[in-house]
């Protein structure tokens, strides 16, 4: 007894040993993975900042042509300081290099660098980790594709409709406006309003792309308030297509490609997995204004400001849903033929980009593990699941294409009277050229910055 008592001892301090010698790697193998996660979020946002500061300088060299190489570097300067001190400088991110070089005549690149200051790898010396951004730029008349891509969901009823009209229509104004070309189709514009789902058309019914169920009718039962008492009462209810369509099976609905498997169109009312409807107010599909493919804004001015005059705000939120058809809208196959193909972005120098605008978070989502409901339909409140997706088809749309050597598209992004703080942190790390947040008056505003950058620049790199 001795002997194993004895044993028993020594066996602890050996525990204790391999606990003593292996606790601090492990700590610091978990902290190591905080410290690079945070090393990469700071990565995005900076290569944002330099590609919004580089575009802001341009756009001043278009008002002042004379300007020095030296006024440009101190406008450059200022641009960058303000918007790194908003996002990065509180945030543990030390500043070593934000410098303007001219390359050629008309070409300038941003130069920057930055470390970032580590909490669990300075335990093993690492103190700091360095990032970097270049960021190229150059002013040209090239082409530009553009898909406005806005939230017309039920919360922006009311006076946020409003302000949403105008400062997208005055948004049009300003690119027929400063955009000097003569080129009918040197500035497009399509307009995709969104909200649970997105509304492509009632005259895409039959295209090869898209399968939409027969309109019927189904039976309900209603609750109705008759005289001075609810009856619940039997009522037969017309199901029908009304333009919109839900998501393909995974990962196809973060994808554009491969429309064999076709796009499903949403009913009125949610359809159950199992046969039959959703007839209640739960199962049903709110569907907003139809969408707008790419027009010339110099010739379509108006059908563009006839669309956005026609939105209503109805329904929910799902991010994911206006993301891919804004993407869908600008690339050259079917769905929408309209968009550049690579050949074109090549050879005349076409960019895309995606401007969203949301007022709320993700409050509907595909309805995953299931048994009641096919995943087509947006019926499920799983905002976490619809985040996840949001990050996806944000990576998707802002790939590199190899058949273009650019992005898909790159995405600006308007947050616009939202507090939480998860939404507005998807939309920072979504956005290539900057993201906004605005309040209740801004909208007008940002939107007008925005037509002046893309308008007046062409981002080469």
């Amino acid at each position: 007894m001795s002997r194993i008592r004895g044993w028993r001892q020594d066996s602890r301090g050996a525990v204790s040993i391999v606990v003593g010698v292996t606790l601090p790697v492990l700590i610091l193998l978990g902290g190591g993975a905080v410290d690079y996660a945070k090393r990469n979020d700071a990565q995005v946002k900076l290569q944002s900042i330099a590609d919004a500061a580089l575009l802001a300088t341009l756009s001043y060299k278009k008002q002042h042509p004379n300007a020095s190489l030296r006024t440009l570097q101190s406008h450059f300067e200022r641009e960058f300081a303000w918007r790194f001190k908003n996002r990065l400088k509180n945030k543990g991110v030390q500043l070593k290099k934000a410098q303007l070089v001219k390359v050629d005549k008309d070409t300038y690149r941003a130069v920057t660098s930055a470390e970032v200051k580590t909490h669990f790898l300075a335990l093993a010396s690492y103190k700091t980790m360095d990032i970097a951004a270049v960021a190229e730029a150059k002013t040209s008349h090239s082409r530009t594709e553009v898909a406005l891509v806005l939230d017309t969901t039920g919360s922006m009823s009311g006076r946020k409709l409003r302000e949403l009209k105008e400062a997208a229509k005055n948004f049009i104004e300003v690119i027929d406006r400063k955009f000097g070309n003569d080129d009918p189709d040197a500035f497009k514009v399509a307009i995709v309003p969104f909200a649970q789902y997105v509304n492509v058309g009632l005259n895409h019914r039959h295209d090869p792309w898209i399968r939409v169920p027969r309109n019927t009718k189904a039976v309900g039962y209603f609750w109705r308030w008759i005289g001075w008492r609810w009856i619940y009462e039997r009522r037969s209810v017309a199901i029908r297509w009304e333009g919109c369509v839900g998501s393909r099976n995974y990962p196809l609905n973060v994808k554009d490609e491969n429309y064999g498997f076709r796009v499903p169109g949403v009913m009125n009312y949610a359809r159950r997995k199992y046969g039959g409807y959703e007839i209640n107010w739960y199962g049903r599909n709110s569907c907003p204004s139809p969408l707008m493919p790419l027009k010339s804004v110099r010739t379509y001015k108006h059908v563009l400001k006839r669309t956005i005059d026609s939105f209503r705000a109805w329904g929910s939120t799902y991010i994911p849903a206006g993301l891919i058809w804004g993407w869908r809208v600008l690339s050259p196959q079917a769905p929408f033929t309209e968009g550049a193909d690579a050949d074109e972005v090549k050879r005349l120098n076409v960019r895309k980009v995606i401007v969203l605008m949301t007022d709320g978070a993700n409050t509907r989502a595909p309805a995953r593990n299931s048994s009641r409901y096919y995943y087509q339909d947006h019926i499920s409140s799983d905002s976490r699941y619809a985040n996840r997706l949001t990050k996806e088809v944000c990576a998707n749309i802002t790939a590199v294409n190899p058949a273009t050597g650019r992005r898909n598209a790159d995405i600006i992004t308007i947050t616009f009277n939202i507090r939480n703080r998860t939404i507005k942190q998807l939309m920072e790390q979504c956005a290539t050229l900057g993201s906004y947040d605005v309040k209740s008056g801004g909208l007008v505003r940002a939107f007008e910055n925005i037509a002046g950058q893309l308008a007046e620049l062409h981002l080469s790199r």
